[in-house]
């Protein structure tokens, strides 16, 4: 067989992403493509840091990226892009390749994510395989065992060693991104693209999981993060009873393991009100205007989304104070988009999240939840005020409306 006939692969690994940083896992990468005798049909190319970014991250990015995203696609012409990096990586090159090639959709390849990010749901919702549960054991007993991304470069190679260029359409899954425009004053820059945004609690959680003052983000930080805020939630429920207070008399306030309870209570709430601090903004769907409200959180995806286990089937929600009120609509768009979010409890929030997300029976539409599929969501800040959000875990401002509809192309996922 040709080699010419066979799919090429490109491998673009982020040299700064923690597992690359931590580990060098892009450079096991090229000793695992050596040692299974694929070098004439892989290419790795490298990004690495940016020097100082003045001015627009996402738009600095962008330009740091295109050079090796185009040689590997325009002079290597590659038939699979292989993703080496976490899921903020994914969302960068995915919306530089749609801005490259939207008006030659013909050239874009088909993509590989190699889980090599924290949480990895876009791995998830594209079918990437994953290694053992149970991997642990030997790691803890001393033994090297292989990192995400080397398990899966490993099926990679066995899926295409002998895969032909003709072979590859019937061997692709094509997924319809959502487009996040905060700028829609001015087209010709670079817009975001990805499978999921947030806003609010999620956005939050996500801004603080990154600090690095609070600790390296990994995954027993999120799990620390998570666990702490459940603990720390019914601080709220308990700063009912401070009117309470105002009837302790002074000498038991004033005891040493008093002042430190009160302490350790007020750094709790403050805790959980950092994590659900909420977005003020007016909502449109497809042109609907849903009125001004605070939202704990929205959180947009493309209807093809999933994580871990089942599709995730997100919910667009409103509500006002302690009143929940949720819109409801129909069968919705075949490419639309869908949405959770609402002025809620952080134990509201968890409820509500754990009934879309884990498996189990079809979610029942109630007071509380309820369908929504739109093909355009515009969410406008409140005057004056900066929206944090999130696309893919990459943080970023908005001082004017963001509009989110679903991208005109469809990126296509090799599926395994």
């Amino acid at each position: 067989m040709a080699l010419e006939d066979l799919v090429k692969i490109g491998i673009l690994s982020n040299s700064v992403s923690g597992m690359n940083r931590d580990y060098a896992v892009d450079y096991l990468l090229d000793e695992i493509i050596e040692e299974e005798r694929v070098e004439r049909q892989y290419i790795h190319e490298r990004v690495g840091e940016a020097e100082e970014i003045k001015g627009d991250k996402f738009q600095a990015l962008m330009e740091l990226y295109k050079p090796q995203v185009k040689k590997l696609v325009e002079e290597d012409n590659v038939d699979i892009l292989t993703i080496n990096g976490g899921d903020g990586t994914f969302h960068l090159v995915t919306s530089l390749l749609i801005h490259m090639y939207e008006d030659e959709p013909e050239k874009l390849p088909a993509v590989v994510h190699l889980r090599g990010g924290t949480i990895n749901y876009i791995a998830d919702s594209t079918g990437v395989p994953k290694r053992s549960p149970l991997r642990w054991i030997p790691h803890k007993l001393g033994l090297r065992t292989e990192h995400a991304p080397e398990y899966v470069l490993r099926r990679l190679i066995k899926k295409t060693r002998n895969m032909r260029k003709s072979e590859l359409r019937d061997n692709i899954e094509h997924f319809r991104l959502l487009k996040v425009d905060d700028n829609i004053e001015n087209q010709d820059e670079y817009k975001k693209y990805g499978l999921l945004a947030a806003f609010g609690a999620p956005a939050n959680f996500l801004d603080m999981y990154y600090d690095e003052k609070t600790g390296k983000p990994d995954a027993w930080k999120a799990f620390k993060m998570i666990t702490k805020g459940i603990a720390c939630s019914p601080t709220f429920l308990l700063d009912h009873l401070s009117p309470v207070w105002n009837y302790v008399p002074e000498e038991f306030k004033q005891k040493k393991y008093v002042v430190k309870a009160r302490k350790s209570f007020n750094s709790a709430k403050k805790y959980v009100s950092d994590i659900v601090r909420k977005v003020q903004a007016r909502v449109e769907l497809d042109g609907s205007d849903q009125g001004h409200s605070e939202y704990t959180g929205l959180v947009p995806t493309s209807k093809d989304i999933s994580i871990k286990i089942t599709p995730l089937r997100l919910r667009v929600s409103k509500g006002i104070d302690r009143i929940y009120r949720y819109m409801k609509g129909g069968l919705g768009h075949y490419h639309g988009i869908r949405a959770f979010g609402g002025n809620v409890s952080i134990p509201r929030l968890i409820y509500t999240f754990a009934r879309v997300a884990l498996p189990g029976p079809q979610v029942k539409e109630d007071d509380y939840l309820h369908n929504r599929q739109v093909k355009d969501i515009l969410i406008k800040p409140r005057k004056g005020t900066t929206m944090r959000y999130s696309v893919e875990g990459n943080m970023y401002d908005a001082l004017d409306p963001v509009r989110i509809t679903p991208s005109e192309e469809t990126i296509g996922f090799l599926t395994f």
